[in-house]
C-alpha cells in the first residue's frame, strides 16, 4: 500500500512539473529559420522572452534556470526561441554574423517578428528579455535595435553588440573583450527615445566570455541612459555595481566571485533552479534576482 502510494506521489510530482510549452511558429518572416515555443499563464500578464546559450534547448533551459516554476507561480508569460543545429553547428545564435545581426535581417528579424506576435497573442503590455552566452549577446542586439519594444533586459555571461561581425573577431571578443571597449561604449545612436533598463550577471573566472564583456555591456548601456556616477554595494562574493536616476537604477552589474560561465541557480531554494553544467550553483539565483527587481513577483 506505501509503494502504491508512493508511486501515485510521484506520477502527481512528474505530472506536476510538466512544462506547458505550446509549438509558436506561425509568426510570420522567418529569414533566420528560428523555431519558437510559448508559456501562457495569464493573457495580459508580462512577456519574458528568454534565449538559450549553445548547445541547449530553450524549453530545458527555462526550467532548469527556474524561470518556469518563477512564471507559474508569478502568472506572467514565457516566450521560448530556439536555435537549430541547421543554422549552427552548436546552436548557438548567430550574434557574430553581420547578415543576422543587421536590424531588420536574418535572426535578427525573425526574433522580432515571434517577439511581437507573442505579445500580440498574449496582449501583454511590457516585454523582458533575458539571455546566456549567445543567447544573452543576442539580448544585446535586439535591445540595441528595438529598444521600445522592451520594458527591461536581462544579460547573462554575453558580449556586447558592436564587438564582433565575423567568426575571427567573435573568438578574439570572447577571450578578452572587445578590441576597442570605448569605442563600443560609444558608439553613436540615432534613436531619441527611452531605454530599457539592463541587468548584466557574470563571474569573475568565467573563462569562456571574458568578464570583461560583462563591464562594457553595463558601461555601454550607462553611456545610453546618459548616466555617469555609478555606486557599488556588497553581498557575500557577489559585487553589484548600479548606475542610477532619480534612485532607481537604470544598469545593474553583478559579478560573481570565483565562478565561471552560465547561469546561477539555488537548489537549496524552491524556484530557484537545478544545478549542472552551465547552471551554476550559488547563494543568488539569477532567475530569482531578475524577477525581484523587474518586480514580476508583484504582478497579477
Amino acid at each position: 500500500m506505501r509503494i502504491k502510494q508512493q508511486f501515485i506521489a510521484v506520477i502527481s510530482l512528474i505530472c506536476a512539473m510538466q512544462v506547458s510549452a505550446q509549438s509558436f511558429n506561425d509568426f510570420g518572416d522567418n529569414p533566420g529559420e528560428l523555431t519558437s515555443n510559448l508559456i501562457v499563464n495569464s493573457n495580459k500578464a508580462p512577456l519574458v522572452v528568454l534565449l538559450h546559450g549553445c548547445a541547449q534547448d530553450a524549453v530545458a533551459f527555462a526550467e532548469q534556470s527556474g524561470f518556469t516554476e518563477l512564471a507559474k507561480q508569478h502568472q506572467f508569460n514565457l516566450l521560448l526561441p530556439q536555435q537549430s543545429d541547421k543554422n549552427n553547428v552548436k546552436r548557438c545564435f548567430n550574434w557574430f554574423s553581420q547578415a543576422d545581426i543587421n536590424k531588420d535581417q536574418g535572426e535578427t528579424l525573425s526574433l522580432k517578428n515571434v517577439i511581437l506576435s507573442a505579445k500580440q497573442h498574449t496582449e501583454s503590455e511590457q516585454v523582458y528579455i533575458v539571455g546566456l552566452s549567445a543567447g544573452g549577446a543576442m539580448a544585446d542586439v535586439l535591445l540595441s535595435h528595438y529598444p521600445s519594444m522592451f520594458s527591461a533586459g536581462a544579460i547573462i555571461a554575453g558580449v556586447p553588440f558592436g564587438c564582433a561581425n565575423d567568426l575571427i573577431k567573435a573568438i578574439a571578443c570572447m577571450r578578452t573583450g572587445p578590441n576597442d571597449p570605448q569605442g563600443v561604449i560609444q558608439a553613436d545612436a540615432t534613436y531619441q527615445g527611452s531605454y530599457p533598463n539592463i541587468i548584466v550577471w557574470t563571474g569573475t573566472k568565467d573563462a569562456i566570455v571574458a568578464a570583461v564583456n560583462a563591464d562594457v555591456i553595463a558601461k555601454r548601456w550607462a553611456h545610453l541612459h546618459k548616466v555617469k556616477t555609478s555606486t557599488s554595494d556588497a553581498q557575500g562574493d557577489m559585487k553589484m555595481t548600479f548606475w542610477p536616476t532619480a534612485d532607481k537604477a537604470t544598469v545593474t552589474l553583478i559579478k560573481v566571485a570565483e565562478k565561471g560561465h552560465g547561469i546561477f541557480v539555488n537548489p537549496d531554494e524552491k524556484m530557484g533552479g537545478t544545478s549542472g553544467p552551465f547552471f551554476i550553483e550559488n547563494s543568488l539565483s539569477t532567475a530569482q534576482d531578475i524577477v525581484s527587481r523587474w518586480q514580476l513577483d508583484l504582478k497579477k
